[in-house]
């Protein structure tokens, strides 16, 4: 088995993933040969599984597993999850081959790190309206709920009656900078590479590392958080810095910590790295330790557990302060 850290992060990945199942995953990487848990999570990339796609139920043949795992593997290339010429062994797999099951995973993990760093720009906005323009989800909509679905770009219309002159502005110039209707599985695409020019204009084979998607998005974080000072991070290293992370933590809730009367030590890393799990609903062993021995795959993954689920949270604040405004505005107009 993989090493320990490498285990739980990639676990609270997946358990991010399969959401929808009424408990938890313990170890992804003998967890995705028992129940729902492969179906489940090509669901959550895929929006739907086909029937063939069963259980896996521990009478289950090598020669089924195999067809199983070849199954879930043909359903993520035609989503375009995962590149046609992928080299994944699913026979390997079916043998419960760590290193194979290791390949799988990461490039499902790194698919997940650029589509959070793609749509990073508006869920980093100062304007609640703005974070709420274009929903933050990584499983897609499916055909029937796509012809009933508006677009961004006609949300974002609808949307500017409802804010000042210098809101108004942003918005009409992002609309005025798409030609085609944003719409498709994700929507929200174009409207993302309008607010982050860093995204390759060749596309998703072009763009950044997951590493490098990773570091961006901590390095935004940091400063988003700590205005007056240059926090920056070069590498993993600077992780295991506790008061970078309790301005991490102060980036998706401002005023969580006072960062100049906290110690920089181990205790207040756990208690940071404690916070955040708390406000993004989520539970690891990961700590202090782990940020120093962990590995940069291992490392990916926990971040991007942080920064899905910490953008799920700023998005659902967001909406909640715009619900607050409007019945403020209903309550004036009623009086």
């Amino acid at each position: 088995m993989p090493p320990q850290s490498r285990i739980t992060c990639y676990t609270a990945w997946a358990n991010v993933r399969c959401s929808s199942l009424s408990h938890q995953l313990n170890n992804v990487f003998t967890d995705l040969f028992t129940d729902i848990h492969l179906k489940s999570l090509l669901e959550s990339f895929t929006g739907g599984s086909p029937q063939k796609l069963s259980s896996l139920a521990q009478h289950q043949t090598k020669r089924q597993l195999v067809l199983q795992f070849k199954l879930f593997l043909g359903e993520l290339q035609k989503a375009g999850i995962v590149p046609q010429n992928c080299n994944i062994d699913c026979g390997l797999i079916s043998k419960k081959n760590t290193k194979s099951i290791d390949d799988l995973l990461w490039k499902l993990i790194v698919h997940d790190i650029q589509f959070t760093w793609e749509r990073s720009s508006q869920l980093q906005l100062d304007s609640d309206k703005l974070i709420c323009s274009v929903c933050f989800k990584w499983t897609p909509m499916v055909k029937s709920v796509l012809k009933q679905t508006r677009t961004p770009l006609s949300f974002f219309a609808g949307l500017e009656t409802t804010l000042n002159e210098a809101e108004r502005s942003s918005v009409s110039s992002l609309i005025e900078s798409f030609s085609l209707q944003d719409i498709g599985p994700f929507p929200g695409r174009e409207i993302a590479k309008a607010l982050n020019k860093k995204i390759p204009s060749k596309g998703w084979n072009y763009y950044p590392s997951a590493v490098e998607c990773i570091l961006d998005l901590i390095n935004t974080h940091l400063q988003i958080a700590a205005k007056s000072c240059k926090l920056h991070a070069k590498d993993f290293n600077g992780l295991a810095d506790s008061h970078d992370w309790c301005c991490l933590v102060n980036s998706f809730m401002p005023g969580t910590f006072i960062v100049e009367l906290l110690p920089a030590d181990r205790w207040t890393t756990n208690l940071a790295l404690r916070t955040m799990e708390a406000i993004i609903l989520t539970s690891t062993s990961f700590t202090s330790r782990d940020l120093l021995e962990a590995d940069s795959k291992a490392l990916c993954a926990y971040m991007c557990v942080i920064f899905m689920c910490g953008y799920k949270f700023r998005q659902s604040i967001a909406v909640i302060n715009c619900i607050r405004e409007l019945q403020q505005i209903a309550n004036l107009l009623a009086a």
